[in-house]
């Protein structure tokens, strides 16, 4: 499976700064600074044809600084990888304070969670996206970084997400 994966970026300088692993997304003109990286990713998505094949990313312009993880990371994971979701997060800590990500979007984003629940209703109906227990034996594969690295960068999770179970 293709990935498309853009780094983005909101003036020259951070494109000076870009992965080159990466494509770049340009934001220099950024019309809705409010809606910080939202926004690039919701016209790319809304412009652009996408392939129903492929994964696409998108990444700050501060993802290795945050991670530690260069793009070459990044792609030899999803070279392992067919799960069709795959989260890159600096903030492990994060994965043990709620119940589920979605429960962790809600609280960040009150709302997000209704959203969530009704994107899933068509592939899924009787997911409950509150009340789903994550845990190892239901998030596929993890890779945490060594020991030794975590004392020199942040520390980095990367978690492939499967779909939701299908109900019959």
């Amino acid at each position: 499976m293709p990935d498309h994966l853009y780094q983005i970026y909101y003036s020259e300088d951070t494109r000076g700064q870009l992965d080159p692993g990466f494509l770049p997304l340009d934001n220099s003109a950024n019309p809705r600074p409010d809606w910080r990286e939202y926004w690039p990713i919701r016209q790319f998505l809304l412009n652009t044809a996408l392939d129903d094949g492929a994964r696409y990313g998108f990444f700050s312009p501060k993802f290795r600084s945050k991670t530690g993880l260069a793009a070459a990371a990044v792609t030899d994971f999803l070279a392992r990888t067919d799960a069709e979701v795959v989260l890159f997060s600096p903030f492990f800590e994060q994965s043990a304070l709620f119940l589920n990500v979605y429960r962790q979007a809600e609280a960040y984003h009150p709302g997000l969670a209704a959203i969530c629940q009704a994107a899933l209703r068509a592939d899924a109906p009787a997911f409950s996206a509150l009340d789903h227990v994550s845990h190892s034996g239901n998030t596929r594969p993890r890779i945490r970084m060594p020991p030794w690295r975590r004392r020199s960068t942040p520390r980095c999770r990367m978690t492939a997400v499967p779909r939701p179970p299908r109900c019959s």
